[in-house]
This record gives structure tokens, C-alpha cells and sequence, in this order.
């Protein structure tokens, strides 16, 4: 039997995250699909296309793009879009996070507006709720935090749209990792709604999961380069909380000691932050303990953020965390994709 293909388009596609999960949930649902993926930064297009070499791919800025010459027929059963976080994110004094597009959230408003999208999902910041005018100082207005938000959320109804908003922890849908994020859901054909948790806090995956044990660690003593004494800070710190135990640490942050790996791994950010730290006692040197420490891999950082062990990425170590950082966990993606495609 044929399967039905349905229209997609992916406007910051990054390093496939929403797209995978699309692609995944789309094939539960036993449906095929015709996918057009945007990006205006190369090594993202370069990596999505690595993994979805059967997308149509436009290495574009989408203020340069006309929706109605790209889509043929002018109908997309679904489009998503992770819009950048400009004046969103609390991070850094209200800039970025890390923004990978300089468009904005209006981009989805133009494209819903020349051709008929069924459905949309937009994912972002939770602070994107408080999106608002900023001061002369750049700094958000209070009395009017949320104004700008609540009249793009306004004008995608005036156009039809039912939509639903939630703040979501991706470890709910399986996703080794806490990052939290505001999704919103919009649908021209029904009421659209959220789907029930799949793994409850008893059940979310953990950190440990990811790590692949068999990358080169090294003593945290006599090193050529002495290590910082914040993080020489952290690493105490987290020998005492976890008495012994292998713990994550956390590089530029504010977080005065460590995480268990029977935990999800927290919020992962397009800088490398995160260090192993594998506390080893050598009874044949006396007794005495050594801990062991390495970054964590970029393809560790992949499989926190739902990604495959196949998935591929391309471009310099740096490019490749920055991409992992940008993107949106993929169980998450297909549990809200599912959602929105199934009737």
C-alpha cells in the first residue's frame, strides 16, 4: 500500500533536530515525507543534509526567501521553527543564548500567511513568553514584558489558528536531558493539545546513559596547564556530594558543585561546559585516590539531545557543539510532531 506524503518545512533546521523527530513521528504514523529544510549557515545545512540527503535544502536567510516559490501548490501539512531567542533568554543580560538565525518569530507569521500550513510548532526560550519592547538601555521594559508575544499569539488566531502553549522538560518525552522549553502548537483544524508525559521522573533517562567510557581521561594532578580554581572548586565539591561516585562538573556557570549521572544531563549550551570527572581509587599505589577528567565528547553531547549514534555532523569541533546546543531534543520533536499530524 502507498504511503501518503505529506508537506513539510523546517525554516531553522540547525542540525536536524526538529526534523529528525518530524521524520520519525511522521513514519509511526505511516506517513511519508517531502521536506524542505532552511538555514542561512552552512555547516548546519551541511550537517542536516548529511543525515536527510532526501530534504530539499535552502542555504538562505529567509528574508531573502518567498514561501510561495519554494512550496509548490502552496500547502504545507505542518511547519516548524525554532525562532532566535533575541531580547528572550534571561542569559548574558537579556542577548541571545546563542543565536543561530537572525530572523524572527514574524517569519512564521509571513509563511503562514502566503501559504495554508495546517500546523505549526515553534519552539524557544521560556522567556520568549515575555518578549516585549526594550528600553533605550536595551533592556526589557517590565511594565510590558509579554506585549509582543501575546500580539504574534493574537495574530496567528486572527489568521485561524487554535493553539496551545507549554513550558516543557524535554526528559519528559525521553530525551536524556532537562533543557526546558516553550513550545507552541497551532493548528487550523482542531484544538491542538499536548501529549501525555511518556517518562515521568522515575522514569527519565540518565546522563550515564550518554557517556561513552571508553575516551582517554586524565588526572586532574600535575598537569602542564593547572586547572582553574573554580573548577578545582567544583571537583571538591562533588567528591563530597557524591562520596566518591562518577559526577558531571559544569564549566562557565554559576553552579558551585557537580551532577549525578543518574540524572538527565541539564541544559546543554553551543559551549562546551560539560567535564566527566571519575573519581579512581588505586589500591596499588598505596591507597591513594586520583580523579580522572575529560570534556565530554561532542557525540556525547548528540546523544543528550536525543540524537542517534548515526547521526553526523559537519564542520570544526566548536561548529559542531554550537549546532548540537541550537537544537531541539528529538523525542521531544516527534512526541509533539506526533500530536500535531495525528487525527
Amino acid at each position: 500500500m502507498r504511503m501518503k506524503t505529506i508537506q513539510a518545512a523546517d525554516l531553522f533546521c540547525g542540525a536536524g533536530g526538529t526534523s529528525s523527530g518530524l521524520l520519525r513521528a511522521a513514519e509511526g504514523l505511516g506517513l511519508a515525507v517531502n521536506l524542505l529544510a532552511v538555514n542561512h549557515w552552512p555547516a548546519a545545512i551541511a550537517t542536516h543534509t548529511l543525515n536527510h540527503p532526501e530534504a530539499r535544502h535552502l542555504c538562505e536567510s529567509l528574508s531573502n526567501i518567498r514561501p510561495q516559490e519554494v512550496v509548490p501548490g502552496g500547502e504545507l501539512d505542518i511547519l516548524t521553527g525554532s525562532p532566535e531567542c533575541t531580547h528572550h533568554s534571561r542569559a548574558k543580560g537579556g542577548k541571545p543564548r546563542c543565536p543561530q538565525s537572525r530572523a524572527g518569530a514574524y517569519h512564521i507569521v509571513d509563511w503562514c500567511s502566503q501559504l495554508r500550513v495546517k500546523n505549526v510548532l515553534v519552539e524557544n526560550v521560556p522567556e520568549f513568553a515575555e518578549w516585549g519592547p526594550l528600553s533605550k538601555a536595551g533592556k526589557p521594559i517590565r511594565s510590558k514584558r509579554g506585549l509582543y508575544f501575546r500580539a504574534w499569539l493574537q495574530t496567528m488566531q486572527n489568521m485561524g489558528y487554535k493553539i496551545a502553549t507549554k513550558v516543557v522538560n524535554c526528559a519528559d518525552y525521553g530525551d536524556p536531558t532537562t533543557r526546558t522549553r516553550l513550545f507552541v502548537l497551532a493548528s487550523l483544524e482542531r484544538q491542538p493539545e499536548f501529549p501525555a508525559i511518556t517518562h515521568p521522573m522515575d522514569k527519565w533517562i540518565p546522563a550515564r546513559s550518554i557517556i561513552d567510557w571508553g575516551f582517554k581521561t586524565k588526572s586532574v594532578f600535575n598537569r602542564s596547564r593547572p586547572l582553574a580554581n573554580r573548577t578545582i572548586y567544583r571537583i571538591k565539591s562533588g567528591l563530597v556530594e557524591f562520596d566518591g561516585r562518577a559526577f558531571l562538573i559544569k564549566y562557565y556557570g554559576s553552579e558551585k558543585g557537580g551532577s549525578s549521572l543518574d540524572l538527565p544531563i541539564a541544559t546543554i549550551t553551543c559551549k562546551d561546559r560539560f567535564a566527566l570527572c571519575i573519581p579512581v581509587f588505586d589500591g596499588a599505589a598505596a591507597g591513594r585516590w586520583d580523579v580522572r577528567l575529560r570534556m565530554l565528547q561532542p557525540s556525547e553531547l548528540a546523544r543528550g539531545q536525543g540524537f542517534s549514534k548515526f547521526h553526523m555532523f559537519a564542520g570544526r569541533r566548536e561548529e559542531i557543539v554550537k549546532q548540537i546546543g541550537n537544537a531541539v531534543p528529538v523525542n521531544t520533536a516527534a512526541a509533539l510532531c506526533r500530536s500535531l499530524l495525528q487525527h
